[in-house]
């Protein structure tokens, strides 16, 4: 039984890797952590758009790649490699997953064909079930969250925070309009 990467995959992976090396090589880097090259983040994370990683593991039916998760790790290690400061998790593998797994037909339809083709992007705040902090919980007004969470991964300006309803006692969350770039 073999273990490693198919040819697709690693030609997927060496697409992202040498993606990464032409825009982010490590003087860019070394330029945005100065505070230098402000777009970084933003070019990086267009081109990945471009490269369909967004719709990476969003079945065919809603305009996606229908990927598997073995292709989600080797993007993922493809980004760890190449140094990008670029979102990735939280946007583009946990919240589709999330909505697969616990959305509506409804939802489905709507959010993961908005998100495979790139015209809304998601975040996803974790908080406590059972803790011992008191507070703990993630609030949802004017279209902005906020509260006491243990993290919040790939949120920022015009982030969707997608529904979590497979995690027992979680909320749903969903920014009104106005949220979306």
């Amino acid at each position: 039984m073999y273990f490693g990467l198919s040819e697709e995959q690693e030609f997927f992976q060496e697409s992202l890797l040498k993606y990464l090396n032409d825009a982010a090589p490590v003087e860019s880097i070394r330029e945005y952590a100065n505070g230098n090259h402000e777009n970084l983040t933003q070019d990086i994370h267009q081109g990945l758009l471009d490269l369909g990683v967004n719709a990476l593991i969003i079945p065919e039916d809603f305009g996606g790649l229908g990927l598997d998760l073995l292709f989600a790790a080797a993007v993922s290690q493809s980004l760890g490699s190449g140094i990008a400061p670029a979102t990735y998790i939280g946007s583009h593998i946990m919240a589709p997953l999330a909505i697969m797994e616990a959305g509506s037909g409804d939802q489905k339809d709507e959010y993961l064909s908005a998100m495979a083709n790139s015209k809304m992007r998601f975040g996803i705040g974790v908080t406590e079930f059972i803790g011992a902090r008191e507070d703990a919980g993630i609030v949802l007004e004017s279209g902005k969250a906020s509260g006491r969470t243990l993290f919040v991964i790939d949120g920022g300006e015009k982030t969707i925070w997608p529904p979590c309803g497979f995690i027992p006692g979680c909320k749903t969350y969903v920014c009104p309009n106005g949220c979306r770039p």
